[in-house]
């Protein structure tokens, strides 16, 4: 399965994270969209537009955004109602990238789902999880 990857995000979000893909995977395949203060959101839609005509007619397309209800995804949403063929994705984190950019899996929407599900446990309080093991080492000490 081809699949076409673009990166969505407001300031240089998508440079940095990309940058950071690439360095530790040699990627550099992956598009981006960097949403600076002055554009408009029909501005964004065009990228995202031609972004989506530059796909092979049977690739997946991936668009990864920075926040739910920011700007990113409010300009690639209403793309889901006219290609059935768009992966759309917000909370964007190197992890993620990383698990989607790598996928084997066949079924896109299959890898996403357990991508996203991966992310979200990355996601780590570590104080939290010091305490519990401060505390577990005390009460087996004690």
């Amino acid at each position: 399965m081809r699949r076409k990857i673009l990166i969505l995000t407001h300031g240089k979000f998508a440079e940095g994270i990309a940058d950071s893909l690439r360095m530790i995977s040699g990627i550099e395949e992956v598009s981006r969209i960097s949403i600076a203060e002055d554009d408009s959101p029909e501005d964004v839609r065009s990228q995202i537009s031609a972004f989506i005509a530059s796909a092979e007619e049977d690739s997946d397309i991936i668009v990864l955004t920075d926040i739910q209800g920011g700007s990113s995804t409010q300009a690639a949403f209403p793309f889901l109602q006219t290609q059935q063929n768009l992966h759309l994705v917000t909370g964007l984190n190197l992890g993620l990238l990383l698990e989607i950019v790598l996928s084997t899996e066949e079924n896109t929407a299959a890898g996403i789902e357990k991508a996203v599900e991966n992310a979200k446990s990355s996601i780590v309080y570590l104080n939290k999880l010091l305490d519990k093991v401060v505390e577990n080492d005390y009460v087996t000490e004690g």
